[in-house]
């Protein structure tokens, strides 16, 4: 009992920590619930896991309905036009601004005008914030 009551007092001497932390006077780590606890959660990672089959007809993962089923693959004009400009890249600021000093504002469509408007004002909150953090 007294080697009990020495591992307590050791440990609320390094860790700073009222008695009350100490459930039956020994913390956790000590008592072996954080291995427990660590097998749980790799048993519980384990289960989750499935297999995933690959399927021309389906797009699997795209369901969220829970019993509903995968959803099928749709001929290519059965789709809007703007799914086939997903792909396409943004212009960074960088390129939006080279683009308003060689040919003018108005050669960017007021979407990108908007878009060059609020990523100027991003970096411009991002220099402010890092000249003010290193003082």
């Amino acid at each position: 009992m007294r080697a009990h009551l020495t591992r307590i007092q050791e440990w609320q001497r390094f860790s700073r920590a009222p008695l009350a932390f100490a459930w039956r006077g020994l913390p956790f780590a000590w008592r072996g619930l954080a291995k427990k606890a660590a097998a749980k959660k790799k048993d519980v990672v384990a289960e989750k896991s499935t297999p995933a089959t690959v399927s021309a007809d389906f797009v699997n993962g795209l369901n969220i309905m829970k019993d509903g089923s995968e959803v099928p693959v749709r001929k290519d004009e059965e789709y809007p036009d703007w799914v086939w400009a997903l792909h396409i890249p943004k212009p960074s600021l960088f390129e939006m601004q080279s683009q308003v000093l060689e040919q003018g504002a108005d050669s960017l469509t007021p979407e990108l005008q908007r878009r060059l408007i609020r990523q100027h004002n991003r970096a411009r909150i991002k220099a402010n914030n890092s000249s003010r953090g290193k003082r």
